[in-house]
């Protein structure tokens, strides 16, 4: 009995002494075997469900060597209820047939399982090549019995072993945290980072509870502080605040408190990153004062609002004077608004369309109305979501006056311009001569040489009559009104009439038409203002020295166009730069107000198309109309 006594002594010792969980194993192998005087004794590791068993430790005489044995019957049934057996073939049952073999095999083949509370089930396998008395067998089973109970120590070390693995490795984790952490348990303890211990001024016992206090400083009381809030409501809670560090000086941290709850859902500990931004604090602040005084001074009127509902969160000093309504009206403000003159469908910024712009009629507090261009954009959070609408509202009021200004000036200087080579070419006996004229058809016998003269005449002053007609319906025609017209024909029509007037004489105009269509949705007689324009300006380039002018018209694509193109002598690169701006001109002495090829860019832009100069000193001057075309049939 001291032998066997003996041999448990050392192999305690050898489990205790062992590295690993498969050094101690080994170890009780090997001890099994001495102990029981076995040929060869394996231990095996089963499955929870006992489907089957893994060989994890074996000491002796060659024999079943396999890692992994499958067994659904007897076996498992047997070793599930903690019964010693002798291996027969019928325990075999369900284990494959050359593994079963070679067990039978070994001789006499003992299963003594080891069951131990909380612990995975082993099962020591000993065997002798001859055959061994049942005493034998108890006595075997006795001490194997004995043996096992070493294996709670040995899967007890290595459980402390990988704990203390795992602690080691959660401790390196928790101090490669840059931000400071802390872990706090409802017994009270807390485990906190080097970081951590930095940030709060503490020392490596820090105290789990600190001073807080809002940012305006407001103390917030424990009950109401960010942890407590966590563990109430067991919700993560994010934080801004002021911090009393150990040192007694105040700084301010930002962190988020995570709460870890039981499958019950009580919470049994927290966990709280944090960091110091007492600077990025200070700088937030003084940019937020910047942004605010930037906002207030702006001088367009600006509203912020709720993206889903619209709700007035924010104005600026420029929205209340441009509508006159005081903030206590404005703000918190939902659709319909005071400003409204009706009510509108409030389009809104997509992806796609991230800014979008509208134009409104607005209400002033005072009842008058004024045009506003409205621009919107979203803004976004971090995560991406709609935080806020941005609404620019600016005043069209001079802007609609000033365009008003200069179509009507342009106009005016146009048909001024008009009126007078009229003037210069017909005159009050115009109407004396048709009356004459036909009181001497009248008299003289047709067919007659004095007859035909005078016919002729009568033709040449209708035709007079025709042009002072066109040029009364020019200045009658509406210019507001749109209708599908071809650019060509709009063109063809304005060229002919400048060939009836002295706004042409002397100079040769070459027409070129494309064959194409060019159909497009514009003011008839504002696209002719633009022509009269510019054929006006390249006569006046020409001079008195003649030369040619050449009108042509195009199509790219979805684009129509129309040039006017002289010999002149061009224009300097400055006044290139500077032909379409307002009251530019360099013929003020001779009358020019600068306003016809301002007011023709304008007509261009209105129609969603543009005006161009390509002008090099001494090549003389294009200036190319380009607007979009319409895909319908144009009705004559």
């Amino acid at each position: 009995m001291r032998r066997t006594e003996r041999q448990l002594i050392d192999a305690a010792l050898a489990v205790n002494e062992a590295g690993t969980l498969d050094e101690a194993l080994a170890a009780l192998a090997s001890a099994a075997r001495e102990l029981v005087v076995a040929d060869r004794v394996s231990i095996l590791l089963w499955d929870a469900d006992f489907a089957g068993a893994t060989v994890v430790a074996t000491s002796g005489a060659e024999g079943v060597s396999d890692d992994r044995i499958e067994s659904n019957g007897p076996t498992a049934r047997l070793v599930r209820d903690d019964t010693p057996f002798v291996v027969t073939k019928e325990h075999l049952e369900g284990v494959a047939d050359e593994l079963a073999a070679r067990a039978l095999a070994l001789g006499t083949l003992l299963c003594v399982p080891i069951s131990l509370k909380g612990l995975p089930t082993v099962s020591f396998q000993a065997s002798w090549r001859l055959p061994v008395t049942e005493e034998i067998s108890e006595l075997a089973i006795s001490k194997l019995r004995l043996l096992g109970r070493l294996t709670r120590v040995a899967f007890r070390t290595e459980s402390e072993r990988a704990r203390a693995r795992e602690d080691a490795r959660l401790r390196a984790v928790i101090e490669a945290v840059p931000d400071g952490l802390v872990v706090r348990t409802n017994a009270g303890g807390a485990l906190v980072n080097s970081a951590a211990r930095e940030l709060l001024a503490v020392g490596d016992d820090p105290p789990v509870e600190i001073g807080l206090r809002e940012l305006d400083g407001t103390d917030v009381p424990p009950e109401r502080s960010p942890l407590a809030h966590a563990v109430r409501t067991a919700e993560p809670q994010s934080y801004l605040l002021r911090v009393m560090r150990g040192d007694g000086i105040e700084r301010v941290h930002e962190g988020r408190i995570a709460p870890v709850a039981d499958e019950h859902g009580d919470v049994f500990a927290t966990v709280t990153v944090f960091r110091d931004v007492t600077e990025a604090e200070k700088e937030r602040y003084v940019t937020q004062q910047f942004l605010d005084s930037l906002f207030e001074s702006l001088p367009t009127a600006v509203a912020i609002t709720d993206p889903e509902t619209w709700e007035i969160r924010r104005v600026n000093q420029s929205f209340v004077d441009l509508l006159g309504f005081d903030l206590a009206q404005t703000i918190g403000a939902r659709p319909p608004f005071p400003w409204w003159t009706e009510d509108y469908v409030i389009p809104r910024p997509t992806p796609e369309n991230p800014v979008i712009h509208h134009e409104r009629l607005l209400r002033r507090s005072d009842g008058s109305l004024v045009p506003a261009r409205l621009t919107k954009a979203l803004v976004r959070d971090a995560e991406g979501a709609p935080a806020a609408e941005v609404v620019l509202i600016a005043d069209l009021s001079e802007r609609r006056e000033f365009e008003q200004q200069l179509i009507q000036s342009g106009k005016l200087a146009s048909i001024g311009e008009l009126a007078a080579g009229v003037a210069h070419e017909i005159n009050n006996p115009l109407f004396a001569i048709l009356g004459l004229v036909e009181f001497l058809l009248l008299e003289i016998e047709p067919e007659t040489k004095a007859h035909e003269r005078l016919a002729l005449i009568q033709d040449t002053a209708l035709e007079i009559k025709e042009i002072v007609r066109a040029l009364l319906d020019f200045a009658r025609e509406r210019s507001d009104e749109r209708s599908l017209v071809s650019l060509g024909d709009v063109v063809a029509q304005t060229v002919e009439l400048m060939r009836r007037t002295s706004a042409a004489k002397q100079v040769e105009i070459v027409e070129r038409y494309t064959a194409e269509p060019t159909p497009i949705e514009a003011s008839a007689s504002q696209l002719k203002q633009i022509f009269v324009n510019l054929i006006s300006n390249a006569k006046h380039a020409l001079k008195d020295g003649g030369g040619t002018i050449t009108v042509e018209v195009g199509r790219d694509g979805d684009s129509a166009w129309a040039e006017v193109r002289d010999t002149g002598p061009g224009l300097p690169e400055d006044v290139a730069a500077r032909v379409f701006e307002p009251f530019f001109t360099t013929r003020r002495d001779l009358g020019g107000t600068g306003l016809g090829l301002s007011v023709s860019l304008g007509i261009a832009q209105a129609h969603g198309g543009s005006l161009v100069v390509d002008s090099s000193p001494g090549e003389g001057a294009a200036f190319r109309l380009r607007l979009p075309v319409t895909e319908e049939e144009v009705v004559a």
